[in-house]
């Protein structure tokens, strides 16, 4: 990820692919508090972008892995309390054009964080 400022220039916040390779990195709640995010190591705001990238995820989500995370959930609700329970995440970038799909997105990442527990057997699921 590099340095987050250059000379007299300094970022304010970074910007990180949400979705759920996010678990990949090894960025779950208990492993650390910034899950070793460059940014929120240097004390910047984490915002994750595309965590559904482009629609594809909830396609891969199934209902059994859907009901793990949330049961009752949609599969991209589910999916979403991943990326906003991610550590070090402090904000999901979300864009819909369906008012209903915003609703939806934005109750999901209102949610408390998931357990790391949760997480954890998240990751053993998708052997990431």
């Amino acid at each position: 990820m590099g340095e987050v400022g250059v000379g007299e220039v300094k970022a304010g916040g970074q910007q990180v692919a949400g979705g759920l390779f996010l678990l990949r990195c090894g960025l779950v709640q208990g492993d650390g508090p910034g899950g070793g995010l460059d940014g929120f190591d240097a004390g910047l705001e984490v915002f994750a972008s595309a965590p559904l990238h482009g629609g594809e995820i909830p396609g891969i989500v199934t209902r059994e892995l859907t009901d793990l995370i949330s049961p009752g959930s949609t599969p991209a609700q589910a999916a979403l309390a991943v990326v906003a329970s991610a550590a070090g995440v402090g904000r999901v970038l979300l864009s819909t054009g369906n008012p209903e799909h915003w609703t939806q997105a934005a109750g999901a990442v209102g949610r408390p964080p998931l357990s790391p527990g949760v997480l954890r057997r998240v990751v053993d699921v998708l052997g990431t």
